[in-house]
């Protein structure tokens, strides 16, 4: 049989276990889109073989989260989504989350990837969170990226309800206002969370920001760039609740100024890194003089 030709075969070494082979088999498939059903239906045939389909989702998954960590200091924004959107498939990363309960390393995934919760209806998106979070009881980290209205209160409330102590990052992105669909509901009881990404929404005003960051007090991380209805309204709220951040972006946001900023400045003194770009004639000298004054941390200012 194939199986047991990969053990004899010249500079492939001796398998003494048949995981081992079942795991090459598996690997040597291929965990593309192209593949993906082929390891469903491997994966059907028995529980040593579900084992094994799982060692090979893990070892994808760890190359794409490789990339990603490559990528992430990319200084185009936009570049650095794109390549990290078209880089996983739907469907090998969706079995990635169903072979949590399978193989010798169980529950080893905890960042579900955007592409698994993409549905722009409510009750498919709510559906495909409860199935995620089902295989996936110990979730860190959420990505809603292009879901629009999908983003319905029953979503907010599965996320409150099963993911609030262990969600560290949220990401809801690209929530463009383009469609007169029910506006977007945000979860507001997450206490673990640490790193809030809001980029390009639409959606977000000043009093759905101060609702959100009131119930994640240990926040670290906000990203708000091109967020147009946050103004220094939003940003002196954020000084109110969010003392030990320390990194914020509002880079191409209209609305703010350095009002806005000064505020949080003078209320943030953990603050490391802060993303200005875009605000133009908005940022004076005497913000900088501010910035050099109050917070002389600061590590990255652009």
């Amino acid at each position: 049989s194939f199986c047991t030709l990969l053990g004899v075969l010249p500079g492939m070494g001796s398998f003494h276990r048949t995981v081992d082979v079942l795991e090459l088999v598996c690997e040597s498939v291929g965990c593309d889109l192209d593949n993906a059903a082929t390891l469903l239906s491997i994966r059907a045939c028995s529980r040593p073989w579900a084992d094994a389909v799982s060692h090979a989702m893990r070892q994808h998954y760890r190359a794409w989260q490789s990339f990603a960590e490559d990528v992430a200091g990319c200084l185009d924004a936009m570049a650095r989504d794109a390549a990290t959107w078209d880089r996983i498939d739907p469907v090998p990363a969706r079995l990635c989350v169903v072979c949590q309960s399978y193989g010798a390393m169980r529950g080893w995934l905890r960042d579900i990837p955007a592409v698994v919760l993409r549905d722009r209806n409510p009750k498919r998106l709510a559906r495909d969170l409860r199935v995620a979070l089902s295989h996936v009881p110990r979730v860190s980290a959420l990505r809603f990226v292009r879901n629009g209205s999908a983003l319905s209160a029953e979503v907010a409330g599965v996320i409150m309800a099963t993911a609030a102590e262990t969600l560290e990052t949220l990401q809801i992105t690209e929530t463009l206002h383009i469609t007169r669909a029910g506006v977007p509901c945000f979860p507001t009881a997450l206490p673990a969370l640490q790193t809030l990404d809001l980029t390009a929404n639409d959606y977000v005003t000043d009093d759905v920001l101060a609702d959100v960051v009131r119930g994640a007090p240990e926040l670290r991380t906000l990203r708000l760039r091109s967020t147009q209805r946050v103004s220094d309204v939003g940003l002196e709220r954020i000084s109110e609740h969010s003392a030990a951040l320390t990194a914020l972006d509002v880079a191409f946001c209209d609305q703010v100024s350095e009002v806005g900023v000064t505020a949080v400045v003078a209320r943030c003194p953990q603050l490391r890194r802060l993303e200005l770009c875009g605000l133009n004639d908005r940022v004076t000298d005497t913000l900088m003089c501010t910035l050099a004054e109050r917070d002389p941390a600061l590590q990255h200012l652009s």
